[in-house]
């Protein structure tokens, strides 16, 4: 069933639940600065996830979480008692995406720490299942800009 503009989207009471569990997890011990201004980017709001990959049984379950911001693009590791950030990027730096069997390659490029220049990147999405690969595609795709062309000033 279509629903046009404006029309009330299908409520999906799982992405529901890793939302709110998202939201109140608090980071995991020993969290960098960096990593735990990531995760209170991703609780002013999550546009998109996908469950990469889910391991243990309840209450013992981890997963890994694929986290689409307006702003960032972040894997975390998320049991029921911390969330952990494996890496996070700007969306501005995400170059290109490839996927293999073994998962989804990102490439970005980022700013230097110790000068003034722009260096590439690669984050590793790791998955086995065919199927979550193909999702992990179709949405960072799109989201790539400057295939080709040359970085931009200031990233």
């Amino acid at each position: 069933m279509g629903y046009s503009s404006g029309g009330i989207r299908e409520y999906d009471e799982a992405a529901a639940l890793l939302t709110l569990e998202v939201a109140t997890a608090p980071a995991v011990a020993g969290s960098s600065s960096r990593d735990k201004q990531a995760i209170d980017n991703a609780r002013l709001g999550i546009t998109e996830h996908i469950v990469v990959s889910r391991t243990g049984a309840a209450p013992y379950v981890r997963h890994l979480l694929l986290l689409l911001t307006p702003t960032l693009l972040l894997l975390a590791q998320l049991d029921a008692q911390h969330i952990a950030i494996r890496w996070a990027l700007p969306l501005a730096g995400l170059r290109s995406v490839r996927a293999s069997s073994s998962g989804v390659a990102v490439f970005a490029q980022a700013a230097s720490t110790r000068r003034v220049s722009v260096v590439a990147v690669t984050h590793q999405i790791p998955c086995g299942e065919p199927r979550v690969i193909k999702v992990i595609y179709k949405l960072l795709r799109p989201l790539c800009v400057g295939q080709g062309l040359p970085p931009l000033p200031g990233i």
